[in-house]
């Protein structure tokens, strides 16, 4: 159940659960997971050289078929920020 402020109002959560999906189509109002794709495609909990607490800024760049992405994680150690390479697909 959500915390609730003292008017009764939904407060988010404290605890940061990003991830990071991708999304393809031919405009923005038409955005949806490739077939075939699951997301989200990064997660804190997938991060395996820290503790991530989350990950964001992703960016993909294209060579040819192949897409390489790349993304930055928070650790749980405050002063550790950290950029992460996703495996490429084609």
């Amino acid at each position: 159940m959500p915390a609730k402020s003292s008017r009764g109002i939904a407060l988010p959560s404290l605890e940061k659960r990003w991830s990071i999906g991708i999304y393809a189509g031919a405009d923005p109002l038409t955005l949806a997971p490739p077939e075939g794709l699951a997301n989200p495609v990064m997660a804190a909990h997938r991060v395996t050289d820290a503790r991530a607490r989350f990950v964001a800024d992703p960016f993909m760049l294209r060579d040819g078929s192949t897409w390489y992405t790349s993304s930055t994680s928070r650790s749980t150690c405050p002063t550790r920020i950290s950029s992460s390479g996703i495996p490429s697909t084609t």
